[in-house]
């Protein structure tokens, strides 16, 4: 069976606080995992607790085995270096053989106000073989006396705080050395790590300077995605204020005259800046109000469309094709969840064809303006894979994907419904996208050793965030926002507003003018006040009509009180629709106080090639 009989390690700490660190592993090769000799991880990239990225050297002086030097040559791996030891084309004989290890490295002292320390993985917790003996000796500097060293030691699993350990501490020749050695064999991924504290004095210490410099080189990938996050995030904002405003009139006069030629859903459209299937309801009230259809309540999530003409001439370009497309080849068509199929293949159609019809007159995407930022995000993601080929990067960045996507729909509703939000449905995306952003920003303040990760997600997601945010009105679709603002302020406007005196005067309050008003009110998310305006419009006209269908009206509930609901109808009829088109089958301490095995630097493993 292939294990490690003995492990020893002498790490000696110089004063220009680099560590010559003498490793002899005796291991026995049984052509299982060991055919060509071993190998060993060393770490060069690691981070502190405060979740700062670190720095190590690893600078190999010789490599024996059985006392010989043998072929041996490097390779980079995630994280750090490691090192090959024997000959690719011959097989190492079977039985026992003793490698030696001799390398300096750097970046592992931590310094403190009252105190300098190693917090050192001597032992990785990766390697792949049992482990029976383990002796690690730390040579302190020289000068050191023992009654000032202080010094604990970690055995166990990524995390553990075994302290199945026996240390000492002696003085030889002007010099301390501190021994542990384990009671127990270590087992595969088993780490050892030990704290050595000694006074301040004895290390050259780095500078202000120093440290800065080593700060920026070992964080310069988390630094650039602060950087990049904030340029980008900036440029938004400056391009959105200068470009992505209509800068529309603050004063806003009433209109009750409808706007030429624009269909209720042109109107919701050049107000949200963007398709909403409320469009699709009004446009089908408007067929209604025009005596084209009839809407038959059956349930509050069930409803038949009935044809009541073949004359489609009072029909906008939109409601025609709505019109052929609901009743080709049949009198009425369902409302409800059973129908989704033939709800969504209306959609399909209805859809971009109003982006079509008013989206390039009356929008503008200010496309251009996302190049840069898009380079940018594109070049950043690209120098974090090259420069870090962290596994967590894979990880979290392809669900990432899946989960941008269905944040886009999240919050193209929140813009396009920025200005009123109508249904529970627009409530609940904007209240997930907002849920979602937190968690994202939350794995920033947790996790920031993976910050530059994050920051490609942010950047990612910034696209997807500001996708509508710079849209902006053409001169024809400021003018006629203008209008539609208007006509809001004149169908919501209350009793007690100055205007509603003189304008009652021009828009008597009846029925027809009930009808006219309310497609309008549907698309432009309003139609609750306006309705509640004509409450005692409507009951009289109730009261004069008890027997609706015996009229022909345009929409029959389950009961004469349901056309004094129609808000709740309006609300019903739209949650349907909606539904039916988407439906489907701390600060720095020591090491000596909350560490743990594996938890310093250093570390790494091994195993066979």
């Amino acid at each position: 069976t292939e294990e490690i009989s003995n492990y020893d390690v002498l790490i000696k700490i110089n004063k220009d606080s680099t560590l010559d660190i003498t490793e002899k592993i005796k291991v026995y090769a049984d052509h299982v995992n060991i055919n060509h000799g071993i190998y060993r991880d060393f770490p060069t990239k690691y981070t502190d607790e405060k979740g700062i990225k670190k720095r190590a050297t690893f600078d190999v002086k010789d490599v024996l085995l059985d006392g010989k030097p043998v072929n041996h040559f490097t390779s980079n791996i995630d994280g750090g270096i490691r090192l090959y030891i024997g000959d690719m084309e011959n097989l190492i004989p079977v039985g026992w053989h003793e490698y030696t290890i001799k390398y300096n490295t750097k970046g592992h002292i931590r310094y403190f106000d009252d105190h300098d320390e190693i917090y050192y993985d001597a032992i990785g917790d990766s390697w792949l073989f049992n482990i029976k003996d383990a002796k690690i000796i730390v040579q302190l500097p020289a000068g050191v006396k023992k009654d000032d060293v202080n010094y604990k030691a970690y055995i166990g699993y990524f995390g553990e705080t075994r302290d199945s350990y026996k240390s000492n501490v002696v003085e030889k020749n002007e010099n301390t050395f501190v021994t542990f050695t384990n009671v127990e064999p270590l087992g595969a991924y088993t780490g050892f790590t030990v704290v050595v504290g000694w006074p301040k004095g004895f290390v050259m210490t780095p500078t202000q300077y120093d440290l800065f410099i080593e700060f920026l080189l070992s964080n310069w990938l988390s630094i650039l995605a602060v950087l990049v996050l904030i340029a980008v995030l900036t440029y938004y904002v400056v391009v959105w204020y200068t470009k992505g405003r209509d800068n529309l009139p603050k004063i806003v006069i009433p209109e009750y005259e409808l706007p030429n030629d624009i269909s209720p859903a042109a109107a919701g459209f050049v107000h949200s800046m963007g398709y909403n299937n409320k469009l699709l309801t009004a446009t089908i009230i408007d067929m209604a109000v025009k005596r084209i259809l009839k809407i038959k309540m059956e349930s509050k999530s069930n409803y038949t469309l009935t044809k009541t003409s073949e004359s489609t001439d009072k029909l906008y370009d939109e409601e025609k094709l709505l019109f052929g497309e609901m009743f080709k080849s049949r009198e009425y068509f369902n409302v409800n969840k059973s129908n989704y199929a033939s709800i969504q293949a209306i959609v399909k159609k209805f859809q971009p064809l109003i982006s079509l019809m008013y989206g390039k007159k009356y929008i503008k995407s200010n496309i251009k303006y996302y190049i840069v930022p898009v380079i940018i995000t594109i070049l950043y993601t690209l120098i974090v894979l090259l420069n870090d080929s962290d596994a967590i990067l894979i990880t979290i960045s392809i669900p990432f994907f899946i989960f941008s996507a269905i944040l886009y729909s999240f919050y193209k509703s929140f813009f396009s419904k920025i200005r009123f939000v109508s249904t529970n449905i627009d409530k609940i995306k904007i209240a997930a996208g907002t849920v979602l952003t937190i968690i994202l920003l939350f794995l920033v303040l947790v996790d920031p050793e993976h910050l530059f990760v994050y920051a490609a997600m942010l950047l990612l997601f910034s696209q997807i965030l500001i996708s509508n945010a710079l849209y902006v009105r053409t001169p024809e679709g400021k003018e006629l926002e203008r209008k539609i603002l208007g006509l809001i302020k004149f169908l919501t406007i209350t009793e007690k507003d100055k205007y509603n005196a003189e304008i009652s005067k021009k828009v008597p309050q009846s029925m027809s003018t009930y009808e006219k008003y309310l497609p309008y009110a549907v698309a432009l998310g309003v139609e609750p006040i306006w309705t509640k305006k004509f409450k005692n419009v409507i009951n009289k006209f109730i009261q004069e009509n008890k027997d609706l269908e015996a009229i022909n009206y345009w929409f029959i509930g389950q009961n004469i009180s349901d056309l004094s609901s129609i808000s709740s109808f309006n609300s019903s009829f739209a949650n349907t629709i909606s539904y039916s088109a988407s439906y489907s089958s701390s600060s720095s301490s020591s090491g000596f106080s909350g560490g743990f095995s594996g938890g310093g630097s250093g570390g790494g493993g091994g195993g066979g090639w």
